[in-house]
């Protein structure tokens, strides 16, 4: 009788395995490089931006708001304007003028001026 000789297989533990392991690990690398590449560009390039133009938002809404205290206040100036009695209490204060017939008292020690009106005589 003839020996039957069974056929033989055998596995290599070659290359392939290797090299599959070895891309999955590249890929992680890179991809770890990536988010370490992501947080450093976040952290020193642009969080000092944000955090600049954040501060030049403050300083605009400041001065947003000062401007607009200004023009409330410049408002009011103007309205007053229009008015003769506060044009006479201004012009008596800063510069010294009185309405016709007026009488101007000045005080030496205390510095104060006051305005006496004459009633017209009947």
């Amino acid at each position: 009788m003839a020996q039957q000789h069974a056929p033989k297989i055998v596995r290599m533990k070659g290359n392939s395995g290797s090299k599959k392991r070895s891309k999955i690990k590249l890929r992680h690398l890179a991809l770890l490089a990536f988010l370490i590449w992501g947080g450093y560009v976040y952290w020193f390039v642009q969080r000092p931006l944000l955090l600049n133009q954040q501060q030049a938002a403050a300083r605009l809404t400041e001065q947003i708001h000062a401007a607009n205290n200004q023009s409330v206040q410049l408002t009011r100036t103007i309205a007053n304007l229009h008015s003769y009695s506060y044009i006479a209490t201004l012009s008596e204060q800063k510069y010294n003028l009185i309405l016709p017939g007026d009488i101007l008292f000045t005080s030496g020690t205390s510095g104060g001026k006051r305005t006496v009106k004459n009633s017209p005589k009947g």
